[in-house]
């Protein structure tokens, strides 16, 4: 007879295989079901519009309005984070930051030894796993959900620590981080809630304002700088505190920090008007619900780009305020890259006033923005840029179409006739090559709107939508291919796992290798020599087209360069007559403002101001560094000197802000 306790010893052996097994086939299943590396450089860099699915049910359009929110910052370059506020950041988050692989196994340990001897409560995420837990697993802290998400968390950010640099992930976490809220509107990223706290750029912070921000990290209510300020300045001197503990500052920066108080600026908060964008997804976002079902919360990681659409936002207002005595109601602007991934929709003046997206739902005549099609057939006949053309009346039957200008050149080459956007001309070539030339032309560059079958739709009289036009642009950008514009990159569901990816692989070239070269030296034209000429930039190589309809109702410039494709159209939602506004006005001016913009480098300031990279603030920070005396920390823990009284704080793990109810289009 076995003895009792071989028996007790087999059964516990059993046991312990058998809950590593368990545990193993957990692993491995949630391992499998993680996003790929591949996939992680993308989410954490790009914005989210976060849903749940049943609104992207059918006939549920108002409701997804209400509930969809667009977590959306503003990002910044990791050079142009201060060196002071990373520190004040892994003082407070992550002292291990540059050691760990993701995962802090001490911190771990020291959160649980705290917690089951009854200690104050300590976090043991690592800067990795908060970004994790932010934009792909979420929170589900409760049983057996809490402890699955978190080894799932755990996973994805070994897969982060691979495949992104800390420097990577560092400036990650600042650009997608949520710092609280005032007035209804979250500051995600440290653009938006520098200017929300402290009206200013990131550069322009001192280091007790640093150590302020990153202190509202812990608990975004209970310190906030702008509902809670005493709270908020208690924390802001914890977080001092401890990086002079860590040799992190010097004795001297800490007695000027903590004599510092908040320098308010006077610039407004930045904000990212994107409610034309996720109004205009939805259709796409409701498409990839029904092909891949999922339920709860899911994330649509899109290809919005925050200062693309900050920056349009800013040139059609600026534009349509400039120009109050044109007659000029309504502006709209699109922008895309290459592969057709619209970084930028602006559908109108204000989207509170008006949802209707002048962008993707108007349908108006693009004018002369339409003989990219006529010209771009021409040279797949043979004809080229130096073929010559008469430049003289002509007449269709009862047709008989005239220059803008009302003038007459002769004998003219294409490439003057196309930048000076001669009606005749297009006209002969029209005739000569055929309507149907001309209509198969425009729908293999991806017009889909249904087009006149006569002459005068050389002359852009069939009406079509900023974003169809714009995209039929792209492929002169591109090599010659093709686009299908679209917003969703990666979808997540509520558990983190990739329901869909877009397939990146690259359509076929629509336009042969002569046309393409032949229509880019005929579209540079027009900005050098033609009607486009105020859309120049410094850099040369920029190529477009203006477009007036009949009677001045729409005017329109579309254009490119070698990072992204605009479109630009103003008018009047009842289609009355502008006043001296045309192609070659407003909307080229609008063009070269907006690129002019996002050509610069992303700088640390507000929209127009482009500031240098932002270095250290505060001159000689950490040159007096020396270990700090046990004394000295235990008085800097406590104190708290703020309106002339004292207090006490303590370290501690602030339970998460409670969940914002949802708003019409609320933008994060």
């Amino acid at each position: 007879m076995r003895h009792p306790f071989h028996r007790f010893a087999h059964t516990s052996m059993i046991a312990a295989a058998a809950a590593c097994g368990l545990f193993g086939g957990l692993i491995f299943t949630l391992a499998r079901h993680a996003p790929a590396e591949r996939d992680l450089p993308v989410i954490l860099s790009s914005p989210q519009i976060q849903v749940d699915s049943r609104y992207l049910l059918p006939g549920l359009r108002n409701e997804f309005a209400q509930h969809a929110v667009c977590r959306c910052g503003l990002w910044l370059d990791g050079d142009q984070i201060p060196p002071m506020l990373k520190h004040a950041l892994l003082a407070q988050e992550d002292t291990r930051f540059y050691i760990h692989r993701g995962i802090d196994w001490i911190g771990l340990g020291r959160a649980l030894v705290s917690d089951l001897s009854g200690g104050a409560t300590q976090g043991g995420s690592t800067l990795t796993q908060q970004l994790v837990k932010n934009l792909i697993t979420g929170n589900a802290r409760a049983g057996l959900s809490g402890i699955v998400r978190k080894v799932r968390e755990a996973i994805i950010a070994r897969r982060v620590e691979r495949a992104l640099t800390k420097e990577q992930i560092l400036t990650a976490y600042f650009n997608q981080m949520d710092f609280g809220s005032t007035d209804g509107s979250a500051a995600i990223g440290v653009v938006q809630a520098t200017f929300k706290y402290f009206g200013k750029p990131v550069k322009d912070l001192n280091l007790y304002e640093a150590a302020m921000l990153v202190g509202t990290l812990r608990a975004t209510t209970a310190f906030n700088p702008g509902s809670n300020p005493d709270a908020a300045d208690r924390q802001a001197r914890a977080v001092l505190a401890k990086m002079f503990n860590q040799n992190l500052i010097g004795e001297k920066d800490l007695f000027l920090a903590l004599r510092q108080a908040v320098q308010r600026g006077s610039q407004p908060p930045i904000a990212i008007s994107a409610g034309y964008y996720v109004a205009w997804s939805r259709a796409e976002l409701a498409r990839i619900a029904q092909s891949h079902p999922a339920h709860g919360r899911v994330r649509y990681v899109v290809g919005l780009d925050t200062w693309h659409q900050v920056h349009g936002d800013t040139a059609i207002k600026a534009a349509l305020a400039g120009n109050a005595d044109r007659h000029v109601g309504q502006g709209a602007l699109v922008a895309l890259e290459s592969d057709g991934r619209v970084s930028a929709l602006v559908g109108g003046a204000d989207f509170a006033a008006s949802q209707f997206d002048r962008a993707t739902q108007a349908m108006r005549q693009p004018g002369s923005a339409f003989k990219l099609f006529v010209y771009a057939a021409a040279m797949k006949t043979g004809l080229n840029p130096g073929s010559i053309r008469q430049d003289a009346p002509v007449s269709l039957g009862d047709w008989s179409p005239d220059n803008a200008d009302h003038k007459f050149l002769g004998a003219i080459t294409l490439r003057q006739a196309f930048a000076l956007s001669k009606n005749t001309v297009a006209t002969r070539v029209g005739l000569e090559i055929g309507i149907d030339s001309v209509w198969k032309q425009a729908h293999e560059l991806g017009i889909r709107s249904p087009l006149r079958p006569d002459m005068s739709l050389v002359l852009g009289t069939s009406e079509v939508t900023l974003l169809e036009l714009t995209s039929a642009y792209v492929p002169f950008m591109n090599e010659g291919r093709a686009v299908q514009p679209y917003a969703a990159r990666i979808a997540l569901d509520s558990a983190g796992e990739v329901i869909y990816r877009r397939d990146a692989t690259p359509e076929a070239a629509v336009v042969n290798d002569r046309t393409y070269h032949a229509m880019r030296d005929m579209l540079r034209a027009v900005v050098t020599d033609g009607t486009g000429q105020k859309a120049q930039l410094r850099d040369p190589r920029v190529y477009g087209k203006t477009g007036t309809s009949q009677g001045n109702r729409d005017a329109w410039f579309v254009g490119f360069t070698d990072r992204v494709t605009t479109g630009i159209w103003f008018g009047n939602d009842d289609n009355s007559q502008m006043t001296g506004v045309s192609g070659a006005t407003m909307p080229a001016e609008a063009w070269r403002r907006f690129n002019e913009a996002i050509n610069m480098p992303p700088a640390s300031g507000h929209p127009g101001d482009q500031s240098p990279p932002a270095g250290e603030k505060l001159a000689g920070v950490g040159a007096d560094r020396k270990p700090p005396e046990r004394r000295f920390q235990m008085a800097m823990q406590g104190i708290r000197l703020h309106r002339g009284r004292h207090g006490t704080g303590r370290d501690r793990a602030d339970p998460a802000p409670k969940g914002k109810a949802g708003v019409a289009v609320k933008t994060l």
